[in-house]
Parts: structure tokens; C-alpha cells; sequence
């Protein structure tokens, strides 16, 4: 702008322009479509698709690639310089997104359009702030319905329902000269399940509570906001009616778009979970601020009709809190040991849901790692042809689950340490062995 000092600015785009300015991708239910993602940027960017998977096809850079079995996974993990094609059908009609799930990227501040923070509701920029908090890295998918084809049951049938509170307190996070300076950077947050039977005790949970819902079966989820801000809730990896899918003034169909959940309001989800496996739940809206106070959880889908014969350790990995430098466990930079029956086959449901960092996570014994079997990505289970055990660590970004199946045959304490794989912090969680 003439008259005014020149200041660099990286932006981040999706086909050359930030969302909401780079239009629509028109699909019809059904349709097979091959895409080509290319990375030329400097960072990586975990690439998450709305409502459906779609099968990895090549991996490689600018000069060569090769071709892959076509695993299904719901977020591609790209690294600079990297690409990927992949196959998506579309099976159930409405608007989707697909999107960088580091939080940085898809906000204000690296949009092409210089926009106000979505926090600030009294900011005289027009721009609606109940539903642009994602912006940049992010592009809208509107699929048409194709006459004969079945669309996803919503309510009919509700035989469980579940009721969620978003709560809030202060002084979560940081330490007291943060909480001098900038008291609303220690807020930390949860999804609190709460009824008027049994109340919100007023103290806030060390992270949201793991919700367990079985193949086939109806819910109805209930999402109450007593929060300062406006909220929303994406049900990350499911297979559901746009309409419950979670981005404020998106899901849904035109002219009836789903709504930001409003302080003191309720936005209720509907949807049939359609198959077994480790998805998670979180805000999306102002996901820096929300996803990084704590506002995510771990979403277990159970088949009734193959009940698991392993046992089981649901592991979420997640940020602390708005300027937090390092990344929690179940909650905790400290988190408590868990125990595995020693000599048994056992599976670890891992989630990555930090807001902006990509991880490294890896079995050890002492300085030595471990081999662990990947079984499953995304809720997408792996042929039992394509399993190998590998000493490999799971680098992952938010946005990503990944099921491991461990066998430790020694009786003691072991560790499954989680890396920043950037950022120079590390947090370690016991594992011990125990009889059988």
C-alpha cells in the first residue's frame, strides 16, 4: 500500500488463493476422483479430508514417485517438497473441506486476506466471526446428490444419546508470570459429559473423556457452549451426514447450513458410526486457541459383531495450551504409567491431535527401540498381507490415528516416548509389564 512500510508476510494458499477465495471443487456422489497434492512450501502439512477416506495411490516429490498399495486414511502427512496422488469417491452429498490440520495454517494469520482475530467479536472488520475461524490452507468440496444413491441415516432409529459440556477455568496452562501477563493465554479447556442428574462439579478434567460408540449404532451428541467464545465440534474421520460434520456456516446444504454453537447454546450431531476403529472428536473453530486449551478427545468405534480379543490402551497426544512448547499425554506433560499384561499381544490406539506440531513417537528399552506392528491407520484397517513389525518410529501431525499392536515378553518398565519432530521437547510414558 503506497505510503506505508513494506513488511514480509508468508501466506499459505491452496491452489494459489486462500480460503474462503478459492472457490468450490463441484463433485457429484459417487464420482472417482484422482487428485494430485504437490507441497513446494518450505513446512509440512498434514492434508485432512471431511466425511469420507481416500486411498494414498503414489507418494514421491517433483521429479519422480512411486506407487502404493492404496491405503485409506483420512490425513496425509506431507513433508516439503513432497507429493501424493490419491483416489476419493464422494458417498454422501452436502459441503465438505479438505484441509492443513496445523492450526497456524488454516488461521487468520497467514490467510492471503488480512482479517481480524476471531476472538475479537467487537473488531469493526466485516468479516462474520461466528464462522471464519479457519481460513488459509483449506478448500470447500460441494457434492451433489446422484439419483438411486443412499444417503447416510441420520436420527431415525436414536437408541443412545450423549451429552457433552464445553467448560473452561483459568491458570491451566503456563506459569504465574504468564498468567500475570496474559491471563487468557493459561485457559485451558474441556468437553465435560455432564446431565442434570450429574452436573459439571466445577473442576475442570485433566482431558476430555474417551467416547465409545459401537458400529451400527445411532447417537445423538449434544454439545452445550459455556464458553466465552463461539465453538463447534468436527467428529474427526467419521463417515456422516454433512449437516453433523461440524464447520460452522459450511456443513451441510445450501440454504440450510450448519451453525456455530453459540455461548450458552447447543448444536446436537447425529450419525450412525459405519465402521470400527480410533477416530477423536475437537473444536473447529479458532482451533490455535480451542484444540490448543484442550478442547479434543479420543472417539473409539466397537463392531458388537468382531469384538477385539486384545486388550487395549487408548493414547492421545495433544498440545499445552495456547503458548505451551512441549506436548501432553492423556492430558499430563507427566502422565501416569499404564500397565499391559506381559507375553500378550496388546493394541495401542494412538491420536495425534496437537495443534501445530508434527510428532515422533517410538517403543524404547532404555536407548533401544522396540518393534511395534501398525494394524490400522486412520480407522482404516491394514490387510493382515501388508503388516510387518518394524522398529520405524510413527511420525505423525495432528489430525492422525495409527493402532499398534505390541508384544513385550519381559517383565519390567518400558517407555513410548513422544518427540517433538521440530520442536526440541520430548514426553515420555511409562509402560510396565505385568503377569498375566
Amino acid at each position: 500500500i503506497e505510503g506505508e512500510p513494506y513488511v514480509p508476510r508468508d501466506w499459505l494458499v491452496v491452489n494459489g488463493r486462500s480460503f474462503p477465495h478459492n472457490g468450490t471443487m463441484h463433485l457429484t456422489q459417487g464420482d472417482t476422483v484422482t487428485w494430485r497434492w504437490l507441497n513446494p512450501s518450505e513446512s509440512a502439512h498434514p492434508i485432512h479430508l471431511h466425511g469420507d477416506h481416500f486411498r494414498v495411490t503414489r507418494r514421491g516429490t517433483w521429479a519422480a514417485d512411486t506407487g502404493q498399495w492404496g491405503q485409506e486414511v483420512v490425513t496425509e502427512l506431507m513433508m516439503p517438497g513432497s507429493t501424493f496422488e490419491a483416489r476419493y469417491v464422494p458417498t454422501e452429498p452436502g459441503n465438505w473441506v479438505i484441509h492443513c490440520h496445523f492450526a497456524f495454517h488454516t488461521s487468520h494469520f497467514l490467510s492471503a486476506e488480512r482479517v481480524a482475530e476471531p476472538d475479537d467479536p467487537g473488531s469493526p472488520d466485516a468479516v462474520d466471526h461466528t464462522v471464519m475461524g479457519m481460513r488459509g490452507m483449506m478448500l470447500r468440496i460441494r457434492v451433489e446428490p446422484r439419483e438411486g444413491m443412499p444417503r447416510r441415516a441420520a436420527d431415525s432409529g436414536v437408541v443412545r444419546t450423549i451429552r457433552l459440556e464445553t467448560r473452561a477455568a483459568l491458570r491451566v496452562y503456563g506459569d504465574s508470570a504468564l498468567a500475570a501477563r496474559a491471563p487468557g493465554a493459561t485457559e485451558g479447556m474441556a468437553f465435560v459429559e455432564a446431565s442434570a442428574a450429574h452436573p459439571f462439579s466445577g473442576t475442570l478434567p485433566p482431558m476430555s473423556p474417551t467416547l465409545v460408540l459401537r458400529r451400527g449404532e445411532p447417537v445423538a451428541i449434544t454439545v452445550v457452549n459455556h464458553l466465552r467464545a463461539p465453538t463447534a465440534v468436527h467428529w474427526h474421520g467419521m463417515e456422516l451426514p454433512s449437516w453433523s460434520d461440524g464447520v460452522p456456516g459450511l456443513s451441510g446444504g445450501l440454504p440450510d447450513m450448519a451453525p456455530a454453537i453459540m455461548p450458552g447454546d447447543s448444536f446436537t450431531a447425529r450419525f450412525t458410526p459405519t465402521r470400527a476403529g480410533t477416530y477423536m472428536y475437537h473444536a473447529h473453530s479458532n482451533e490455535m486457541h480451542q484444540i490448543g486449551a484442550g478442547l479434543y478427545g479420543a472417539l473409539i468405534v466397537v463392531d458388537p459383531a468382531e469384538p477385539s480379543v486384545m486388550p487395549e490402551r487408548v493414547i492421545v497426544i495433544g498440545g499445552d495450551g495456547y503458548f505451551g512448547a512441549a506436548g501432553r499425554i492423556n492430558g499430563s506433560r507427566t502422565p501416569d504409567p499404564i500397565e499391559i499384561p506381559v507375553g500378550r499381544e496388546v493394541r495401542l490406539r494412538l491420536a495425534s491431535i496437537s495443534p501445530d506440531w508434527r510428532i515422533r513417537v517410538r517403543l524404547m528399552d532404555g536407548e533401544q527401540p522396540l518393534p511395534w506392528t501398525m494394524i490400522a491407520k486412520d480407522a482404516a484397517t491394514i490387510p493382515v498381507a501388508r503388516r510387518a513389525p518394524t522398529l520405524t518410529p510413527w511420525i505423525a501431525g495432528p489430525g492422525e490415528t495409527a493402532d499398534f499392536a505390541v508384544r513385550i515378553d519381559a517383565l519390567g518398565s518400558f517407555q513410548l516416548l513422544v518427540e517433538g519432530d521440530v520442536e526440541d521437547w520430548a514426553t515420555p510414558l511409562t509402560i510396565r509389564t505385568v503377569p498375566q
